[in-house]
């Protein structure tokens, strides 16, 4: 774990550096949530704190290479019906690290790169995993959408689509009200380790929402609130069959800063 976060340091350290045609941007967030909870997969029932750090070097005007950490750390040693263990308050059960290179071309930034996920304290079958993915991001109409696309590197090789949409209302001058829709979809190589069945489709659908409130330019709180729902009955039948529910409310607390 120590080598991954070097890697991410020593790169965004090179680029800033040697390659950077513009000021680097730093983006730091800290969430408090009643669950953590991935594809549809409750990961701990529990509340969790999840915090998560970014930095963006340009390399242009149009491009640059992005590296970030997120982590999930347990609050409680009971996880509930969940995927993690128990006994690991306190801890950080989850960390993610990951690398970009970003491009914008006729309004839409598109992106590609990697991230590892890797469990300190979990008792999974692997105690990393890696996926490459590709993104796509852009606004129209007023809506903000997204595309992405993940493949695992490790044996299982599953591929993960996901699309999501949002839009905004502004409330007062510090104040909004943010929606988002996302749609997942898992092949069945994906499935077979999420899920625990080998079964492709629409594999979750959330929607959140969002009150915003902004403190100053650097600094912003967030209340939302996400209704998840594991929507492919041969997966939700699976997680079913675990324990596990496959319809989720979670309720959260963020805090931003942008540099």
């Amino acid at each position: 774990m120590k080598a991954q976060l070097t890697l991410v340091l020593l790169t965004a350290g090179l680029a800033s550096c040697n390659l950077a045609k513009g000021a680097p941007t730093v983006d730091v967030k800290l969430d408090v949530v009643s669950q953590y909870n991935f594809r549809g997969v409750v990961q701990n029932e529990k509340p969790v704190v999840q915090p998560y750090g970014s930095v963006r070097v340009p390399l242009g005007p149009d491009s640059g290479v992005g590296a970030a950490v997120w982590a999930n750390a347990d609050i409680y040693d009971d996880t509930g019906d969940s995927t993690f263990p128990d006994g690991n308050g306190q801890s950080f059960s989850e960390i993610d690290t990951s690398l970009t290179y970003f491009q914008h071309a006729g309004g839409v930034e598109y992106a590609i790169g990697a991230v590892n996920y890797a469990y300190p304290t979990n008792s999974r079958a692997t105690p990393s995993q890696t996926d490459a993915y590709a993104t796509a991001e852009w606004e129209a109409s007023g809506w903000g959408n997204a595309f992405a696309a993940y493949y695992s590197l490790n044996d299982f090789g599953g591929l993960y689509l996901r699309a999501d949409f949002s839009r905004g209302w502004k409330i007062n001058q510090r104040t909004r009200f943010d929606l988002g829709l996302g749609v997942g979809y898992s092949d069945s190589d994906n499935s077979l380790f999420y899920y625990g069945v080998a079964a492709d489709g629409l594999a979750d659908v959330s929607l959140t929402g969002s009150l915003g409130y902004s403190f100053d330019k650097r600094t912003s709180g967030a209340f939302y609130v996400t209704a998840i729902q594991v929507t492919e009955s041969d997966l939700e039948d699976s997680l079913e069959a675990q324990g596990l529910e496959a319809g989720n409310i979670i309720a959260g607390v963020s805090m931003s800063w942008a540099y």
